[in-house]
């Protein structure tokens, strides 16, 4: 039953038009994003790729001498003003003083950020351990148990080399590809029960062998695969396009050597981060799944239930609020600082709370969806009736 259910979704024609179409759109935005990325004369981007082969990697007094030596320089002479403007001078990496200023200052707050991360936590680590022994003897247990949390995870930190984290940050913020993923979803879900509800077939269906609870929960599971499928299409190719297009070389990095993510509670590498990251994202998907499975269920016309689904959509996206299953495609905004919740007198991180929330709202869809499905389909519906009347008026 599942497999047939997973036929009848993906053999449509127009779906593969449209998935294909898709698709293109979103390679076509992320090499747009990196030739904006770029941004910079054919001359100063090789410049930025001779001086980074030069010293990415692991840390060394050769590699940090060469851009404070070179940035020193290069601050001094523009500060004084007495510097040339033509172009192709000698000396430089791309072809003016000034260029090398803007390069090498790039290069430097960069490095200065990542070698100086260990000692600018220490701060961060001596001001909780503090408040530990405060609240401990303010006899205030939530927050002495949340400083302790503060210095659990935020001890131990290091970076131990240099690479460029641009091209990773920017696929982390990218979130075109979720947008299609929900198109998508919306024109494969939003017709699965309303379709065969309108042509009166459920009813028939719901009498045969493999009708009722088992034709339902097949529908539902080929939706959720489906679901799956769709975002690994995009999810994974948004990785590839970005490795390729940004040349990503800093996965094994902790995430916190990207400046956006200096307070993060994750002490993970960048690449096990996109890995945690796509999980709150395909758990956001199923969420929103079955939240079009919902509309389905319950509108009887395939119209009706796909401008339902546009309308969810629209206001999820659009609304927001707290506990939206949307949040989770920008779980990063979470990610990149500590926050928490008192769960009987406890800290719990926020994105656990919140992935905790959709996953209970995903197990309470499911089950309404199926038995909202297994309601024989009335004739005499209210909402049929008016269809059914709306339809006869302009026939006649």
């Amino acid at each position: 039953m599942i497999i047939f259910e997973l036929k009848k979704i993906w053999r449509s024609r127009i779906l593969w038009i449209f998935l294909i179409i898709l698709f293109i759109l979103n390679v076509y935005q992320i090499n747009a994003l990196s030739n904006l990325a770029k941004g910079n004369s054919e001359t100063f981007n090789m410049a930025r790729e001779q001086i980074y082969s030069k010293v990415c990697g692991k840390w060394s007094n050769e590699k940090t001498e060469f851009i404070v030596t070179n940035y020193e320089n290069a601050a001094k002479i523009v500060s004084s003003g007495a510097y040339s403007t033509e172009p192709d001078q000698e000396g430089t990496y791309t072809g003016y003083i000034f260029g090398d200023f803007s390069l090498f200052s790039e290069f430097y707050d960069e490095m200065n950020y990542m070698y100086n991360y260990s000692e600018t936590m220490k701060a961060t680590l001596d001001n909780a351990r503090e408040n530990v022994t405060f609240f401990k003897e303010k006899g205030n247990k939530y927050l002495a148990k949340q400083n302790e949390q503060i210095v659990s995870l935020y001890q131990n930190r290091s970076i131990d080399a240099y690479y460029k984290t641009n091209g990773a940050y920017s696929l982390i913020s990218y979130d075109f590809s979720s947008l299609f993923i929900l198109l998508l979803c919306i024109f494969c879900f939003s017709s699965i029960f309303s379709r065969e509800y309108e042509t009166q077939m459920y009813p028939l269906l719901k009498l045969t062998t493999n009708g009722g609870l088992k034709l339902a929960s097949s529908k539902v599971l080929a939706a959720l695969i489906s679901s799956l499928i769709i975002s690994l299409i995009f999810y994974v190719a948004d990785f590839l396009c970005f490795y390729v297009f940004f040349d990503i070389n800093c996965l094994s990095n902790p995430i916190y050597s990207i400046m956006d993510f200096k307070n993060t509670p994750f002490s993970c590498s960048i690449g096990q981060y996109l890995l945690i990251m796509l999980t709150y994202r395909l758990i956001g998907i199923i969420t929103i799944s079955f939240i079009y499975l919902l509309c389905s269920c319950i509108f009887s016309d395939e119209i009706l239930s796909f401008c339902a689904c546009i309308a969810v959509t629209a206001m999820l996206v659009f609304k927001g609020g707290d506990f939206n299953p949307v949040m989770l495609f920008t779980i990063r905004d979470l990610h990149k600082k500590y926050t928490v919740c008192n769960v009987f007198k406890n800290p719990i991180m926020s994105h656990i709370i919140l992935l905790a929330i959709m996953i209970i709202v995903s197990v309470l869809l499911c089950i309404i969806v199926i038995a909202l499905s297994q309601r024989r389909y009335r004739e005499n519906h209210s909402l049929k009736k008016l269809l059914n009347n709306w339809k006869e008026r302009l026939i006649l």
